[in-house]
């Protein structure tokens, strides 16, 4: 007889069952850095917000253009998820 092969436990699902009006929709998974913002560790004055970390970083964000728009437009139509 030979070795056993080794079952990988399979996760729990990452996102939550959906509630309320989000029962049934489809839905969107977003990447937020690099794509819907960009985060920058240098100070800059023109950022949309500014975030402080864990451990006393300080993150300078800009939002892409439209992406608040964008947003909301799917937001009529899908569950999103970031």
């Amino acid at each position: 007889m030979g070795k056993k092969p080794k079952v990988k436990k399979i996760p729990t699902p990452f996102l939550q069952n959906q509630t309320g009006d989000m029962i049934g929709r489809k839905t969107l998974v977003l990447d937020l850095d690099e794509t819907l913002i960009k985060a920058y560790f240098e100070p800059r004055t023109d950022a949309d917000f500014v975030v402080d970390l864990k451990g006393g970083e300080v993150a300078y964000v800009f939002k892409r253009p439209h992406v608040d728009t964008f947003l909301m437009e799917m937001a009529k139509h899908f569950e999103i998820v970031e």
